[in-house]
């Protein structure tokens, strides 16, 4: 492939990735991002012969003010600056690659490339990014040595009227032996250092608080119940949504039951229904004390205690979700050298509602004390005004208040009334777990799913069972939140999905608490891995969540945690004796186990000094090729000399073979042994052939000297 056409690609591929970053934070339209993917394709069928027009470059220079007129107005009229500069950047992009003329336009190109990449480092967070990062460094590389040997060619031979600065230009150009396949892997090699030097950079200074260079524009997870209002119906439209938004890691292998009953993620609790939607109270919630890292939502966490760590996505709601019998949360400061530790503000609501302010538009990594006494898993009272709020009944449901006393005038206790209700509106024989709800025809929901669909998910069974209750005198409240959630192998979590998003109904019995029971029949169905496709995802999703915890939340803590395995890692290393004395030997090995051996780490050095070894070994051919290299440059260096002394100096942009070739024209009386060096010369230098003997070389030097 030639030079020109091998440089077009890898600078088209640098831009393709630079466009693509674009995308990145939700600043752009998708339809302006359309209009760009469509400019870059055209932009590749821009050739010579429509480079070399004088209007083409002057309508692309006039197009480009006309487009930054219009994006400064629009400026001032929407103040979406950022998404307006990017767009215009991606404009820059392919105005020059519609306009690459010279090796300072695709220089131009990469560094445009460069400057959406930087802006995509603060406009998201997403494992995307990773990938794209990579990509940038194995391909910089050809492009920047692409641009450099073009310039080297184009300030060697003089610029004529053509877009290609003169024949000699486009023939170099043309030409297949400048680059071949081992260039390119060679110069791609050179992404290595650059990735360790980046890695090496990242461990070195952890990311400060992207609440400074975040602008509010990553990804948000939209899963409906955690707002402040919820309509009856809206669980349904994500029942099938297979997108993780929390994950759930454990130190031990939780058995299905206990997983079962520990993975009831608690969101949001409801405390008024209108006979349509339910809202919660707000303007009560107060900020929790902290101590130290530790917020306590039942009391202080004992040796016993089950640690769960939840890396949560960033929702559109802020809520922490709070696993079911957790006694309190450990929120990590973030913090960075010099500078102060960060504290994430958490607020507990009327409700037992537990939510977080933070600067940063990312998720949060917090962990769970989950105690193991059954008996402290359900909700602790807030307040004994409770029972006037979750007391409160909608009009228009008189047949179903009628409904539920008809079922439990004859039980005293609450708790057994509670239960009574709850097995009723859990048997199925009488009522179906379904995502598709009949017309009710203008009749209030609850009255047509308990009546006469009969029907419904898990917004209903909750609902019914909520207001069932508070009819008969008990205090109950609508909670949405998630239950269930697939053990992702790849990752060492449990995956808890959009589709496991769930309402039940809290309780408040006397003695106990609010207690949480859940109408919505044991049929529901539970997501799944089942297809590879879902395997592939699984797998996504682990490396997904190793981006959160080991890039994304990197600070401080991360760093000392990090060092401090790296020097247990060295620490445990069984290094040679040498020197040593057995006591010393002996008292290292009674410090703690070790690795097995410096065995491994000596093979490791010794396969290290024999690969540098051969690699500084040459060949005999090739050491003798070193020399006939070295020889015939001072042989041709000694030629030029001559001839600038006989007035035949070689002009810089006039290659060796055209100089004697175009004194051979002229009759100049050398012109055949010049000939005979420069072939040598040529052939040697560049075609790593043999140099001819030295008596020959010497025999047309003196030929020249003669002439001259």
């Amino acid at each position: 492939m030639s030079f020109a056409r091998l440089q077009k690609i890898v600078t088209y591929l640098l831009a393709a990735f630079g466009l693509f970053t674009l995308g990145f934070g939700g600043e752009i339209p998708l339809a302006t991002l359309g209009v760009l993917a469509l400019g870059y394709t055209l932009s590749w069928w821009a050739e010579g012969p429509l480079l070399q027009k004088r209007w083409w470059s002057q309508g692309i220079t006039v197009v480009l003010a006309v487009l930054l007129a219009a994006q400064f107005l629009r400026g001032l009229a929407t103040g979406g600056w950022l998404g307006l500069a990017m767009e215009f950047s991606g404009v820059l992009s392919i105005s020059r690659l519609a306009n690459r003329r010279t090796a300072a336009d695709y220089q131009q190109v990469a560094m445009l490339a460069f400057i959406q990449l930087i802006a995509a480092t603060v406009l998201t967070t997403d494992l995307g990014y990773a990938g794209i990062f990579v990509a940038f460094a194995v391909v910089t590389p050809w492009v920047l040595t692409f641009a450099h040997l073009r310039r080297e060619i184009e300030r060697n031979y003089p610029a004529e009227s053509d877009v290609d600065g003169g024949n000699d230009v486009r023939r170099v150009l043309a030409s297949r032996r400048i680059v071949d396949p081992s260039f390119l892997v060679w110069t791609a090699l050179l992404s290595v250092p650059m990735l360790a030097m980046t890695v090496a950079l990242f461990a070195v200074f952890p990311r400060i608080g992207l609440g400074m260079l975040n602008l509010g524009s990553n990804r948000t997870e939209h899963v409906s119940g955690f707002g402040n209002n919820v309509e009856l119906g809206g669980f349904g439209l994500i029942r099938n949504d297979p997108t993780v938004v929390v994950r759930v890691s454990s130190p031990i292998k939780l058995d299905p039951d206990a997983a079962r009953r520990i993975l009831r993620l608690r969101g949001t609790a409801f405390d008024h229904y209108d006979g349509k939607t339910w809202t919660r109270t707000e303007g009560e919630s107060v900020r929790m004390a902290p101590l130290g890292e530790y917020y306590p939502l039942q009391r202080m966490e004992h040796d016993g205690d089950l640690t769960l760590r939840l890396i949560l996505d960033h929702l559109d709601e802020p809520v922490l979700f709070v696993p079911a019998g957790a006694v309190g949360l450990r929120i990590p400061q973030r913090g960075v050298p010099g500078g102060p530790r960060e504290r994430m503000l958490i607020n507990r609501a009327h409700g037992f509602d537990i939510r977080y302010q933070s600067q940063e538009d990312l998720g949060v990594v917090y962990e769970a004390i989950i105690s193991r006494d059954l008996g402290e898993h359900d909700v602790p009272v807030d307040r004994e005004l409770d029972d006037e709020r979750y007391l409160q009944l909608p009009s228009g449901h008189e047949r179903l208040y009628s409904l539920a006393r008809t079922l439990t005038d004859a039980i005293p206790q609450p708790t057994k009334k509670a239960q009574r209700l709850l097995s009723y509106l859990r048997n199925e024989k009488r009522y179906a777990y379904s995502l598709q709800l009949a017309d009710t025809r203008g009749k209030p929901p609850l009255e047509a799913f308990v009546f006469d669909t009969k029907a419904g998910h898990c917004e209903y069974f909750s609902s019914a069972l909520a207001i069932m209750l508070r009819a008969v005198g008990i205090p109950a409240r609508n909670v949405t939140g998630f239950a269930g959630g697939e053990f992702n192998t790849y990752g060492g979590y449990y995956a808890v999905r959009q589709a496991d998003a769930h309402s039940w109904v809290e309780a408040r019995l006397p003695g106990r608490g609010w207690v949480v029971m859940d109408p919505t029949p044991a049929t529901r169905d539970a997501f799944s891995i089942s297809s590879v496709f879902d395997q592939v995802r699984a797998m996504a999703d682990a490396a997904r969540a190793y981006w959160m915890t080991r890039v994304v939340s990197y600070d401080l803590r991360a760093q000392v945690r990090a060092m401090r395995s790296l020097r247990d890692f060295f620490r445990g290393i069984s290094w040679p004796s040498w020197g040593r004395s057995e006591q010393a030997e002996s008292q290292q090995r009674g410090q703690g186990s070790s690795l097995p051996g410096s065995s491994w780490l000596l093979a490791v050095v010794a396969i290290a000094a024999v690969a540098v070894i051969v690699w500084r070994r040459r060949r005999p051919s090739a050491r003798q090729l070193s020399r006939d290299v070295r020889r015939a440059q001072r042989v041709y260096r000694e030629l030029e000399q001559l001839l600038a002394r006989r007035g035949k100096a070689r002009p810089v942009h006039v290659t060796p073979e055209q100089h004697a070739r175009s004194l051979l024209a002229e009759g100049f009386v050398a012109a055949p042994a010049v000939v005979k060096l420069t072939d040598a010369y040529v052939r040697t230098r560049y075609g790593a052939e043999p140099l001819a003997s030295s008596a020959e070389l010497t025999q047309l030097l003196r030929d020249v000297k003669r002439a001259a």
